[in-house]
């Protein structure tokens, strides 16, 4: 099925925490131009738009998906369109940082200046105005951060970013910003030292709402551990009942979607050991267990996660403009 003649289906990215009960959840893969279906693993592969390039971070953005690469390129796919736009270029280069959506704003965050292994860690923060069209600084992270997670809340108007690599190393530190206010503030740190952790927004089985994070570098070592921070008292906990014992990873994507959660890790087992499994869970129950799922012969995880989207397939009448 090509972009070009969808005679039943279109593709619309979807917000991690819509609400509809018939939504389909897939990894959005232009590298390598195609959809894979995670929520049922049995179906076919859907074509989209290829982009050669390796895009590092993504988001939903206007009726379609923007996606920047660490060194300064973004593009822009409108859905229905069946190539990706040039975008314009941040100020700054951002490898190993992160995109959100902020107040409706794609907002740059932290990373480095280049893709090596030694780069300059940045504290460098943009914000995309469509009123000019250009990418302008905000108030820069009161320390060079790379490798952290981050999550939107509060109705898309503030981030939180927890842990991650600082020049002296692996940290703890959690802050949160609102670009209303363009002031970062300091939460309750990680009780850990860590970075290159996975992490997303997630209901609990006992109904908590928070920001999970597992896995990462913590204390040294490849972490399989999982910690969680309790948006109603903002305080952190371990949360053993959702490590994934045995399975060490970091780096990566972690989606939750109606009471599904996937997390899909660059890495396993090793340092630059490229992953071969996605792990999943239903959030519903909490007697439920990871479930591990080969994907080696789909894709190479280690090279294509990091530009991987959530979408929804739709029917012929939803309208494009």
């Amino acid at each position: 099925m090509s972009i070009n003649n969808i005679d039943r289906k279109r593709l619309k990215v979807q917000e991690f925490n819509a609400k509809s009960s018939k939504k389909g959840l897939y990894l959005l893969l232009p590298q390598i131009g195609k959809a894979v279906s995670l929520s049922n693993m049995q179906l076919p592969d859907i074509s989209i738009p290829s982009n050669p390039d390796l895009m590092e971070m993504m988001i939903e953005y206007q009726r379609g998906v923007l996606g920047c690469s660490g060194d300064r390129r973004c593009w822009f796919w409108e859905n229905g369109f069946d190539e990706w736009q040039p975008f314009a270029s941040p100020q700054s280069n951002h490898f190993l940082g992160k995109m959100v959506l902020l107040d409706g704003k794609p907002l740059l965050i932290g990373g480095c200046d280049s893709g090596d292994v030694k780069c300059s860690i940045l504290a460098k923060v943009e914000v995309y105005e469509e009123g000019d069209k250009q990418w302008h600084y905000k108030t820069a992270l009161p320390q060079p951060t790379r490798g952290f997670a981050a999550i939107v809340i509060d109705n898309g108007t503030k981030v939180i970013v927890a842990g991650g690599m600082v020049p002296s190393g692996s940290t703890n530190i959690v802050r949160s910003f609102q670009a209303l206010s363009n002031i970062w503030t300091s939460l309750d740190p990680l009780p850990s030292l860590i970075c290159c952790q996975i992490g997303s927004l997630v209901t609990l089985p006992d109904a908590r709402e928070g920001f999970l994070i597992v896995g990462g570098f913590a204390d040294g070592l490849i972490s399989d551990k999982a910690f969680f921070m309790d948006l109603t008292t903002m305080s952190w906990e371990r949360l053993a009942a959702f490590d994934t014992t045995g399975n060490n990873i970091y780096d990566g994507d972690m989606f939750y979607l109606e009471g599904q959660l996937f997390v899909i890790p660059s890495y396993q087992g090793g340092i630059r050991i490229e992953a071969t499994r996605i792990f999943s869970r239903q959030m519903t129950d909490s007697n439920t267990q990871w479930i591990a799922h080969d994907m080696s012969a789909k894709f190479d995880l280690g090279k294509i996660t990091k530009i991987s989207m959530v979408v929804e397939e739709y029917p012929i009448d939803w309208i494009s403009t």
